[in-house]
């Protein structure tokens, strides 16, 4: 909802860039009051750009591009989807955990989901409509960026404490976001009107300082897997807000699509995962 609002008068780069840029001089403060090392070596800076890259420029920054022609509530649905690609991709790499037979199915199920989730758009595109399909296909691939990233950042096993990657990461994509928004002369475009700044304000404390260094904190302590359980949470909240505060219609297809894929999460991450024998 805190996009839907920052987006009428900024642009996606600029409030994407913002909202990680302004974050990071924070966690680097309480990374010196704990007395940690910032300096990290020249490969993890290299690994903290490719997954600020992923999850802070592809994921972000196109969920927020989506926003612009999609409602802040079904943008959420489709992210709800990224627990199904975490696992499928988990399954693919190699060292990854295997699903199990429960766990294949609840993949399928989530992909049923997310097509009766998209449905209503897939059915009724036309010259006219098709700015919500082109939306719909951003945030697929918004999703998968942020998959990519959480398998990723599992598997780098980087030897620095979360908090200072958290905020390398942070420094890092949304500075790369910062860039595109100079490069595709965004600022000059910018309304600072008191929605956008609040809307920014929130994403920055909420979405990023806090938010997102949880997530990267977590990502280093417990399975990808039961991280991506915030699924279950994030479109229940996103879709009654959008509904109650911005008046945002959701027909059959997208509750029934949402609770599909809910219920596809849960069967992912209650069956049992295998680890690939080694020879």
């Amino acid at each position: 909802m805190a996009i839907h609002y920052a987006v009428i008068d900024l642009a996606p780069p600029i409030i994407s860039g913002l909202r990680y840029f302004l974050s990071a001089p924070f966690i680097f403060l309480l990374c010196r009051f704990n007395r940690q090392p910032l300096l990290i070596p020249g490969k993890e800076i290299f690994r903290c750009g490719l997954l600020g890259a992923f999850m802070l420029v592809g994921n972000n920054c196109l969920l927020v591009w989506a926003e612009k022609t999609v409602d802040s509530g079904f943008a959420a649905m489709v992210l709800a989807a990224i627990p199904i690609f975490i696992a499928l991709l988990d399954t693919l790499v190699p060292g990854g955990d295997r699903l199990t037979r429960l766990g294949w199915s609840g993949l399928l199920l989530g992909f049923g989901g997310l097509i009766t989730l998209l449905w209503p758009t897939i059915r009724h595109t036309s010259f006219e409509g098709q700015g919500k399909a082109a939306s719909s296909a951003i945030l697929i691939v918004a999703a998968l960026c942020w998959a990519i990233g959480s398998v990723l950042s599992k598997r780098f096993k980087m030897q620095r404490d979360p908090l200072v990657l958290a905020g390398w990461q942070l420094l890092l994509g949304g500075g790369l976001n910062l860039v595109i928004a100079t490069a595709i002369g965004s600022w000059s475009t910018a309304r600072w009107t008191h929605n956008a700044v609040l809307g920014l304000a929130y994403l920055t404390i909420f979405g990023s300082l806090i938010g997102f260094t949880a997530y990267v904190w977590l990502l280093h302590h417990v399975s990808v897997a039961k991280v991506a359980t915030y699924a279950y949470v994030n479109p229940i909240v996103a879709s009654i807000l959008g509904v109650w505060v911005l008046h945002e219609g959701l027909g059959a297809y997208e509750w029934t699509g949402m609770f599909v894929i809910l219920a596809a999460v849960a069967l992912v991450n209650l069956s049992r995962t295998k680890k690939p024998a080694v020879a």
